[in-house]
């Protein structure tokens, strides 16, 4: 792999990277807004829950939040090498 080669695959990883984190930044904040909504009576327990189960898929915030952080580092090790 020449070097153009190679500085290439590092842009597409680093993209990737920031696709990732935009996703995550993306779920936190849908969650945010979620919870006040719900908490300021905007939206009842079930629509919350509806919402919530759409961004999660059966998941905790935490665990989505851990997986895409741990994306983030699988990239990040190959930009590395």
């Amino acid at each position: 792999m020449d070097i153009k080669d190679y500085a290439r695959k590092i842009e597409e990883l680093v993209t990737e990277v920031e696709t990732y984190r935009n996703y995550k930044r993306s779920i936190a904040n849908a969650l945010t807004n979620l919870e006040l909504k719900y908490n300021s009576g905007q939206v009842s327990l079930e629509e919350y829950k509806k919402a919530a189960s759409r961004y999660l898929r059966g998941r905790s915030k935490e665990d989505v939040i851990k997986d895409y952080e741990q994306r983030e580092l699988v990239l990040l090790e190959q930009i590395k090498v």
